[in-house]
């Protein structure tokens, strides 16, 4: 690939890469306000991630071993708090430190950028699973109980261990049955059980997720992509309409519903329907926690822009070199 650099309007643009890793990762100006919410290995679009993908449209229905083994690795299953939290801390560093070489280094500058890409879906990774760990935590607080033996993150070490993995469409099958379950438990007013559903429908597509590792499209067209995200965001609602209002089982509860959003909030692929949501659920705690001088008013305004966009749409869609959807439309 040849690469061709010149300063224009005292900006240095690099030629001979594609055009959604141009500009913006060589000189990004210090971002402020909104800018900030997302990180910069969001940006690029389909065009700046085409080349980490590795699943593709033949691959949902006849995964051969080896990408299944691939895509096991992109996964830490431990409950190990301690060894996720400094797995966590290696990944966000990792995002950081690409992003920096590649705005210093041009002639690697998709070789670093894609890097960064891939770290950040590590990090997603872990901090699923360690949201997992914490909302079980947090539901024993809520009921007063002991861990159960069959708790989602007990299952998740199980499937760990076993070489039976489903195809990515039977995955989504068996997810949607328990976001289903979930959704008529939550009604008959049984949060806690509705949660244990939606995270069983979390483990059923693992280890597969609506990450780079497959194209918008086919994440999109496969269902992972809406199943995933409508079972984080289940979560949260659901933490956020239990029926305590207040005390250490609120707290509880409202700690549930912010792991989930700002999961959601971490992902490539989310769409603005997901993430106004997840925003406006942030703000909601923040309302109910604290007092208005404490609150970030990101939440609550990012949830007002995204209002207006199609809720449908991948967010990032359009996020090449800046995030745009920080924009009103």
């Amino acid at each position: 690939m040849s690469l061709r650099i010149a300063r224009i309007n005292n900006q240095l643009i690099i030629f001979g890469i594609p055009s959604s890793l141009s500009s913006g990762l060589m000189d990004v100006p210090g971002s402020t306000g909104l800018a900030t919410v997302f990180s910069q290995a969001l940006l690029g679009g389909e065009q700046g991630i085409s080349l980490v993908h590795f699943v593709k449209k033949k691959d949902i229905d006849s995964p051969n071993e080896e990408l299944i083994e691939k895509l096991r690795k992109q996964w830490m299953i431990t409950d190990d708090v301690g060894l996720l939290d400094r797995q966590d801390d290696e990944y966000e560093m990792q995002v950081m430190l690409s992003l920096e070489a590649a705005r210093e280094n041009p002639k690697f500058l998709v070789d670093h950028y894609q890097r960064a890409v891939k770290y950040q879906d590590l990090l997603v990774n872990v901090r699923a699973v360690k949201a997992i760990i914490d909302i079980e935590k947090a539901l024993q607080l809520v009921n007063n109980s002991k861990p159960p033996n069959n708790g989602a993150m007990f299952k998740l070490k199980q499937k760990n261990v076993t070489s039976a993995i489903d195809e990515l469409t039977v995955s989504v099958g068996k997810g949607n049955e328990h976001k289903v379950k979930g959704n008529i438990i939550s009604k008959a007013g049984k949060p806690d059980m509705a949660i244990r559903h939606y995270l069983d429908g979390l483990v059923a597509l693992w280890p597969w997720s609506a990450s780079t590792s497959m194209s918008f499209e086919l994440a999109s067209s496969s269902g992972i992509l809406t199943l995933e995200q409508a079972l984080w965001g289940n979560i949260a609602i659901t933490a956020l309409k239990a029926p305590i209002k207040s005390g250490p089982k609120r707290a509880a509860w409202d700690g549930i519903a912010r792991s989930a959003c700002n999961l959601l909030i971490l992902m490539r692929y989310a769409t603005n329907g997901t993430l106004q949501k997840a925003f406006e659920r942030l703000a909601q705690i923040d309302e109910r926690e604290k007092p208005d001088n404490s609150r970030n008013p990101n939440h609550k305004a990012m949830a007002n822009i995204l209002r207006d966009k199609p809720p449908g749409l991948w967010a990032h869609r359009r996020c090449v070199v800046e995030h745009v959807c920080c924009s009103a439309p």
